[in-house]
């Protein structure tokens, strides 16, 4: 107990007591000298000495990985970051794209509609044209029936057969009201005459002198009732071995004339109904057709004078 009230005291330097001035030739008070410190002190000492030093190492090691730790999180961080902005910025393309893709679709919805709403107007002005034609017709086929139309008899005159048994026919319709379209009129106007009957005319004209005309063509027509005969061998022909030339004169032509060459195409030949090759109008001596026609027999070279007479070739 002594000891350590010992070491206490020889630890313990109170402060120097309090010093009066002294005059300058008076030298001051120096304090007395610290004692020795003993073995035990000395020890902690340097024992505290050494634990200070693992202190620091420990303190620097650990402020290093703290300084590394701190960089892998800030570089984490950065990752993150750069993750979350990249999602921010698709998400909001997507949601721009969304958005696009939507207003297309509104927009489409929307001319969809408007085209729908526009047939429909379309369909509706339609049908309402429709009932008053057909309520106009009704009302015209009433006044046709109580105005007793009537045609005249078809006529051909002035009109050449156009084809084998064609003919065109016209005939003046009667009792067309003058405050009514006479063409109109005319064109729902039916014909029985026998032998000539049709539902319309083909066409119909109105005159300068105000009277309304149908035409007709009529495919049955005796008078264009045209056929082949006086037949000529023209014998065979160079360069096309195997076939003979024959022609025949068109028959039963009747005025006027100018559709000569049109009776002479269409009019048929033979079993097979064969149009000619070659149509001639020779005049006076009438319209020919010409026929190449197989033949056997044509293996030699012949050909044909001016006269139409079969002669050997030389």
């Amino acid at each position: 107990m002594a000891s350590r009230n010992q070491s206490r005291q020889s630890r313990y330097h109170p402060p120097p007591p309090y010093q009066t001035f002294a005059p300058a030739s008076v030298p001051p008070t120096r304090a007395a000298p610290r004692p020795a410190a003993t073995e035990q002190q000395n020890n902690r000492q340097y024992g505290s000495a050494s634990y200070t030093e693992e202190t620091l190492l420990i303190v620097k090691s650990d402020s290093e990985r703290y300084q590394e730790l701190q960089q892998q999180f800030s570089a984490l961080v950065g990752v993150l970051l750069i993750a979350v902005i990249a999602s921010a910025i698709f998400l909001l393309r997507h949601f721009q794209l969304d958005s696009d893709i939507e207003a297309k679709h509104q927009q489409q919805l929307q001319d969809m509609r408007g085209w729908v709403d526009g047939m429909m107007l379309l369909i509706d002005a339609r049908e309402d044209a429709v009932q008053r034609a057909e309520e106009r017709i009704g009302l015209d086929l009433e006044r046709m029936r109580e105005a007793n139309l009537y045609w005249d008899q078809p006529s051909a005159q002035g009109h050449a057969c156009s084809a084998w048994k064609t003919r065109a026919y016209s005939a003046k319709l009667h009792n067309i009201p003058g405050e009514v379209s006479g063409v109109n009129w005319c064109q729902k106007t039916p014909i029985d005459i026998p032998g000539f009957k049709f539902a319309q005319p083909e066409y119909c004209e109105e005159r300068n002198n105000g009277d309304v005309l149908g035409h007709w063509t009529l495919h049955d027509d005796k008078d264009c009732h045209t056929y082949w005969g006086r037949y000529n061998n023209l014998g065979c022909q160079d360069g096309l071995p195997g076939n003979r030339l024959i022609e025949m004169q068109l028959l039963d032509h009747h005025p006027p004339w100018n559709t000569g060459k049109q009776l002479c195409a269409t009019t048929p030949w033979g079993d097979n109904g064969e149009f000619p090759m070659i149509c001639e109008n020779r005049g006076g001596r009438g319209i020919w057709g010409k026929w190449l026609v197989p033949d056997e027999t044509c293996s030699q070279s012949r050909h044909v004078s001016e006269e139409g007479l079969l002669v050997e070739a030389e």
